[in-house]
């Protein structure tokens, strides 16, 4: 029987920048001819009296905030060890700790039950299947599905790597349709991605970690 708790310490950056053109050059019947007032004279390239001559404007902001995230509280307890495979039971509980203005939450609190299927073969391969739903308790029609599918490997010694793909499926249709769908139309969000990693073991009970999460679709 596992417990444990997960008290997630964020930082969260937003930086935007934007080029405006002045008039907009998509609009050509309010397009200004380039005219540059510094010409002598008589060039006719300088500005005359009253012209304007088109602009570009930059404009740029950045934020930056930390602070803690949803803490998630998780028990597993493993109700069978043995052939086929080893099964585990989960349950998490997500509390709204996090801000969601800042990005580090979600607002809502949620609960997580699970089940959890893997088997260590020839002591170095553990292919692995997890499923679970997120339910959210504020609008359980914003509740999710969620599942994992991979295998971790031994490498050598202490050092083993994972590959993982993650699924999650969102319950409620999106609340804007697609304008011009082309042949169909997307319901809901169903987003895939892989997660690649590497661990290593260290004074017994110590880990680091390395990950990279791939997205393989856009939804």
């Amino acid at each position: 029987w596992d417990v444990n708790l997960t008290v997630p310490i964020m930082t969260t950056f937003l930086g935007v920048k934007t080029r405006e053109d002045v008039p907009d050059p998509r609009l050509p019947e309010f397009q200004l001819r380039d005219c540059d007032p510094d010409l002598p004279e008589g060039d006719p390239n300088r500005c005359q009296p009253g012209e304007v001559r088109p602009t570009v404007l930059t404009h740029s902001a950045f934020e930056r905030a930390s602070g803690f995230g949803d803490v998630l509280l998780r028990s597993k307890y493993v109700v069978h060890r043995g052939e086929p495979f080893d099964i585990a039971a989960g349950l998490g509980l997500s509390f709204p700790s996090g801000d969601r203005d800042d990005f580090q939450g979600t607002g809502n609190f949620r609960v997580q039950p699970g089940v959890i299927l893997s088997r260590v073969s020839a002591d170095r391969i553990e292919p692995l299947l997890n499923v679970g739903v997120d339910i959210n308790t504020d609008n359980a029609d914003r509740s999710i599905v969620r599942w994992t599918a991979g295998a971790i490997a031994q490498v050598v010694g202490p050092l083993s790597g994972a590959v993982v793909f993650l699924g999650r499926h969102e319950l409620e249709a999106q609340s804007d349709k697609i304008a011009t769908p082309f042949f169909f139309q997307i319901e809901r969000n169903d987003i895939y991605d892989v997660s690649l990693g590497l661990r290593l073991l260290f004074a017994e009970s110590g880990v680091v970690s390395v990950n990279a999460l791939v997205p393989l679709n856009e939804d």
